[in-house]
């Protein structure tokens, strides 16, 4: 039946375990009969036997071979060892546990080789066969790869290596780090030549497929810190040179002096670039851990003269001009000649000490010279100044109407010449001599020329030249004001406007050609334009005018019956608005539409009125009395009143709201005149006036004097004349007194 499987055995006891959970203990004796068949079939077996023979060759040229055997029944894997060259040391070979019936050998090295094998099964542990089947003897006898052949450069680190074998095709390995090149993890396989940075130990191998891996070739391999090199070399410098010692690598430590001695032995440790201010030979050598010292080396001799002399003028290029002489090399003395005459020779020349002035175009020539250096070379350096650029005064700006300019120099005696259109005053500029009148906008360009130096700058200086802003006139206060526009600046063109709006720009704006009449408030704006010049400055602002004060129809007055007033000159879109209790009118009293009227009875009624509208200022309050009495009122009067007797004087009545009236007892009319005729003493006219019955009389009275003049007894001793009084009489009053002409003559003429 053969070996069982112990797995089987095994799940059928956990199948029996579970079931004898549920079943009855009648089962148990099934059981055990059961496991009493799989003990005596399993448990039981005896040890599996070796496999036999073991097959391979007897010999081999390639060192690539098969070991295999027969297939054991029993068995579930198998275990292959390996003796070399008759050692007692047994090597599991294949790996611990072998499935497969044979296993495949390659690159064997050369030996003598014999193999032997146990069978193993698996039960609860591990059952092997109890002794090894053992093999035949087996020589590997192939050929051996060449030895490679390292070719190591040397001198200066990185140091190339080249690697070859003598067998074609075959392959080699390589480590830096002393390790064995066949086996090593760090094992590199050549395939090119590479560099080595430091010393190292260099070990090769070289195998190939067929044949025995070569020896191992190699040991230490050494390079050196490379040479120092010289940034710049040696030389001539002036001034100073700044030299850089550089190193391969570049971590190495450079030792060097610079007076020619053994950099091995005095040398100092390079830190950084240096400069050398003197002559000097450099002498260096370079070390690095793990890398052999370079070789010593010298520099070309660095020779190191006198910086050059620089000429250096002020900003300013007007003359005079200051000049400085420099050079980069401290402390040394700097000559110059400004007469074009050779610095190093000439008797002429001068020791520089500080700044000295130009006057004019110059060709400086200048050396220096230092104790232990070479002299500099001789600078050449022609400096130029010029003639001060023109001033303007005014200076550019804008300026009304017109602006007189003038233009100077600070150079004495340079002649200047200008244009006005903008064109180039070097090509056609005109010779300046009195002041320039600007009536427009200008750019004036101009320039200053003078004999052995160069022309100033070309120096531009706007003008704007605008028109004389306009004069606003408006005559009178009330509306219509009449308003004229003038402007000093002739041939302009105004515009203006009564909106508020800009006169420059607005749609609304109007040319002034003549007065005009302003008929309420505006904003009145006004600007003068002419071409080539700017516009005027925009005048004007708020004018405001009043309303024509009413005329009151009639203008106040005693009345003797009911009557109307009338209010004239209403402003067109306005009012007239009035009292008539002696305030002043305002917006809220009544406006004037229909005749006033006023009753008998009124007494010193106060009438005021103004006139008022949305657009115009409310015109000034005109006011009238009115008196209405309609009682009867008569007049008599004589004119004149006191006449000589024999002439005649005039009687005047007038009566008012009366029926009838008589004078002296004859009807006469309402009003009338009649003359008294001739009369030789004083009399008295009565008129009588009816109104419904009732009389109203006046009197009038002409007056015939009687006036006599007296003497009154007395002569004045100082005038010599004689003293009269009056006595009787109208015309001269009573007792008054008077001095006669004549030397105290009565005189005949006593009136007056």
């Amino acid at each position: 039946m053969g070996r069982k499987n112990p797995a089987d055995f095994n799940v059928f006891r956990f199948i029996v375990g579970c079931e004898m959970d549920v079943r009855s203990h009648l089962l148990m004796a099934l059981s055990f009969l059961i496991f009493a068949f799989f003990a005596t079939e399993g448990v039981g077996a005896t040890a599996p036997l070796p496999p036999y023979p073991l097959s391979y060759p007897s010999t081999n040229s390639t060192g690539s071979y098969t070991v295999s055997w027969p297939e054991i029944a029993s068995a579930d894997y198998y275990i292959l060892q390996e003796q070399y060259n008759g050692s007692s040391t047994w090597t599991a070979v294949g790996g611990a546990r072998i499935y497969a019936l044979s296993v495949d050998f390659s690159s064997k090295p050369n030996g003598t080789y014999a193999y032997r094998a146990k069978s193993c099964y698996l039960e609860d542990g591990v059952i092997c066969s109890n002794t090894f089947s053992t093999g035949h003897a087996l020589t590997v006898n192939s050929a051996k790869v060449a030895t490679p052949a390292i070719a190591n450069a040397g001198g200066s680190c990185p140091s190339l290596v080249t690697i070859n074998s003598g067998t074609p095709d075959s392959t080699i390995y390589y480590t830096v780090d002393g390790s064995p090149p066949a086996s090593s993890g760090t094992r590199v396989q050549y395939t090119a030549p590479f560099s080595i940075p430091q010393n190292i130990t260099l070990y090769a191998i070289a195998i190939k497929s067929g044949m025995t891996n070569s020896d191992v070739a190699g040991g230490p391999y050494t390079c050196s810190a490379g040479a120092p090199g010289f940034s710049p070399n040696g030389g001539t410098y002036e001034g100073s040179v700044s030299v850089t010692l550089i190193s391969t690598p570049a971590d190495a430590t450079i030792r060097y002096t610079t007076n020619g001695g053994d950099p091995f032995t005095t040398g100092i440790v390079y830190s950084g670039s240096f400069n050398l201010t003197q002559n000097a030979t450099i002498r260096a050598y370079a070390s690095r851990t793990n890398m052999a010292n370079s070789v010593a080396v010298s520099s070309s001799p660095y020779t190191v003269k006198v910086a050059k002399t620089i000429a250096v003028p002020t900003a300013n290029v007007t003359c005079p001009r200051a000049i400085s002489l420099t050079t980069s090399t401290a402390d040394a003395a700097i000559y110059y000649t400004t007469d074009g005459s050779l610095p190093t020779t000439s008797p002429a020349r001068l020791l520089y000490s500080a700044q000295f002035p130009i006057l004019k175009n110059t060709t400086i020539r200048s050396y220096a010279i230092k104790t232990g250096m070479t002299d500099s070379e001789v600078s050449d350096e022609f400096i130029s100044c010029s003639a001060a650029a023109p001033s303007f005064s005014p200076p550019s700006g804008t300026y009304t109407g017109s602006v007189v300019v003038l233009l100077t120099s600070a150079t004495s005696d340079a002649a200047i010449r200008y244009t006005t259109n903008g064109s180039d005053p070097v090509m056609y500029g005109v010779p300046y001599g009195d002041a320039i009148n600007l009536t427009q906008n200008t750019t004036l360009l101009a320039f200053a020329r003078k004999t052995d130096m160069a022309d100033s700058e070309v120096v531009p200086n706007g003008y704007t030249v605008k028109v004389s802003k306009p004069t606003i006139i408006a005559e009178g206060s009330q509306c219509p004001r009449s308003i004229t526009i003038n402007t000093e600046t002739g041939g302009v063109s105004v515009y203006y406007t009564t909106d508020g709006s800009s006169p420059l720009t607005s749609p609304t704006r109007e040319p002034y050609l003549l007065p005009f009449l302003l008929p309420q408030n505006a904003t009145l704006s006004a600007v003068a334009v002419k071409a080539g010049m700017a516009d005027s400055d925009v005048v004007g602002g708020p004018l405001t005018c009043s309303a024509v004060p009413p005329s009151i129809s009639p203008n106040g007055g005693v009345f003797t019956q009911a009557m109307t007033v009338s209010l004239l000159d209403m402003p067109v879109g306005g009012a007239i608005r009035y009292t008539l209790d002696d305030s002043e009118p305002t917006d809220s009293s009544p406006a004037f539409n229909l005749p006033i009227e006023l009753a008998c009875g009124v007494v010193n009624k106060i009438l005021k009125a103004a006139a008022f509208h949305q657009h115009m200022h409310t015109s000034d309050t005109v006011a009238a009395t009115f008196s209405v009495d309609c009682s009867a009122q008569v007049s008599l009067s004589a004119n004149p009143q006191s006449i000589e007797a024999g002439t005649s004087s005039m009687l005047t009545w007038n009566a008012i709201n009366v029926d009838s009236c008589t004078l002296d007892g004859s009807s006469v009319g309402m009003s009338g005149t009649r003359s008294t005729g001739p009369l030789t003493e004083t009399k008295t006219y009565v008129l009588t006036c009816m109104r419904s019955g009732v009389p109203t009389n006046v009197n009038a009275s002409v007056v015939v004097p009687n006036n006599v003049w007296r003497n009154a007894g007395q002569c004045d001793p100082t005038t010599n004349k004689q003293l009269q009084i009056c006595v009787d009489g109208t015309q001269c009053t009573l007792n008054s007194q008077r001095l006669v002409i004549s030397n105290c003559q009565v005189s005949a003429d006593c009136q007056q």
